[in-house]
């Protein structure tokens, strides 16, 4: 084959440029995000996304815990953001309103009016991304006696 039939077999239409560098450019994004931690693929593929938590999922704290603060992806709409606790009987924990950490919009907190007592407890979260796309979702942890 030579070269002038190879170019002519290969060549590409005018006006299909833009869309086969695209193409190129979606599968180089899909073969990264594959290749990277859940958290990082999730944020790929969404825009907003929980990171992280303190305390953590699953985590066992000490009495003197009167905060939760979480960690997203993105700063969310603050006016669109819930954080709620609920005990082990399901009773809401009194709590202040979530708020956005005035030095990293990303983290958003509320504070408990007293210590939480020992016992199990769930943490439910909604938030809302600038662009009006919302994530929820809920993960418990337990408080010890010391």
């Amino acid at each position: 084959m030579t070269f002038h039939t190879f170019a002519r077999t290969f060549s590409v239409r005018r006006g299909s440029l833009p869309a086969l560098l695209a193409l190129v450019v979606l599968i180089s994004t899909l073969v990264t995000a594959i290749d990277r931690p859940e958290e990082v693929r999730a944020a790929t593929f969404r825009h907003l996304a929980l990171r992280s938590s303190v305390p953590a999922a699953d985590a066992t704290v000490g009495r003197t815990l009167e905060e939760v603060r979480l960690f997203f992806t993105e700063a969310p709409q603050i006016a669109a953001t819930s954080i709620r606790i609920a005990d082990g009987m399901n009773e809401l924990v009194p709590s202040t309103e979530a708020a956005a950490d005035g030095e990293d919009p990303v983290q958003v907190f509320i504070r408990t009016e007293a210590a939480l007592e020992p016992g199990s407890y769930t943490v439910y979260w909604r938030a809302m991304a600038q662009d009006g796309h919302t994530e929820n979702g809920d993960f418990g942890f337990q408080v010890m006696t010391e």
